[in-house]
């Protein structure tokens, strides 16, 4: 029964997110989500530390300054190949891999180490939770035509 209770306390958070990648696809190139995205593991350890769940070392500090680096190198080039959107699709990247993180510490806190719940049952169950609460959005999605929406809105 504890699993299902952080299975529902988790799937929003990673719909969210999920959500938010796949919103920025629309506005931004693949090579920009993906990477903006990969920003997921430094937030995951700055959210890690405010909780105190983890302490910060030197090496962690440089993978971070690593990740940054190259996430702006990114931007910039999208930015010169003249993509009006790609400023604003980048901006959605990063709130998925904000997202990605507090999916990741929210994990960490509602499971214990000593808890021995199945990680494998847990997914199963954030992907049964998504199932259900994501057909009625999906439903009203297809309804209004939302992909024909998001492409005259994007041009």
């Amino acid at each position: 029964y504890d699993v299902i209770k952080i299975a529902i306390y988790v799937a929003p958070i990673w719909f969210i997110a999920n959500c938010l990648y796949s919103f920025s696809l629309f506005m931004t190139s693949v090579s920009s989500t993906t990477i903006i995205c990969n920003l997921s593991g430094v937030f995951t350890l700055t959210i890690a530390y405010f909780l105190g769940l983890e302490d910060i070392t030197l090496g962690k500090v440089l993978g971070i300054i690593f990740c940054f680096v190259g996430v702006v190198l990114v931007a910039l080039q999208d930015n010169n190949d003249g993509n009006k959107s790609s400023t604003a699709g980048d901006i959605i990247a990063l709130l998925a891999a904000v997202g990605y993180g507090l999916y990741n510490n929210t994990i960490r806190l509602k499971v214990q180490d000593d808890q021995g719940i199945s990680m494998q049952l847990l997914f199963g169950y954030v992907g049964l939770v998504n199932a259900l609460l994501g057909l009625p959005i999906l439903i009203v999605m297809i309804v209004i035509n939302f992909h024909d929406i998001m492409q005259s809105t994007l041009k």
